[in-house]
């Protein structure tokens, strides 16, 4: 999953060093990324039970509220394709391969 995930923020625009640090749990230089993976972060951390202050936090480094509800969404569409990938194991197709 990690690969096919990777893959697709490849091809979305992130670059390829921001990938590895995303994926080594660490925070990329660029600020709109960083941004996003620390309120993700948080969204996980808090199992979405975020507090007035951490929506604050939130908003004082530029994430807006239609931004957390999008990670939300992404957050639990994952759970559903993870889930059902370790149901049925399938092979990663060729161009969902990440390739470092």
């Amino acid at each position: 999953c990690t690969s096919a995930h990777s893959a697709a923020g490849y091809a979305a625009g992130i670059a390829k060093e921001d990938i590895k640090t995303l994926r080594a749990g660490e925070f990329p230089d660029d600020k709109r990324l960083e941004a996003i993976a620390r309120a993700t972060r948080l969204l996980l951390e808090k199992r979405g039970h975020l507090s007035g202050g951490d929506l604050e936090e939130l908003a004082n480094i530029g994430v807006t509220r239609g931004q957390i509800y999008d990670i939300v969404c992404h957050i639990g569409l994952k759970f559903i394709t993870n889930w059902i990938a370790h149901i049925e194991d399938p092979e990663i197709d060729e161009q969902f391969l990440y390739r470092e």
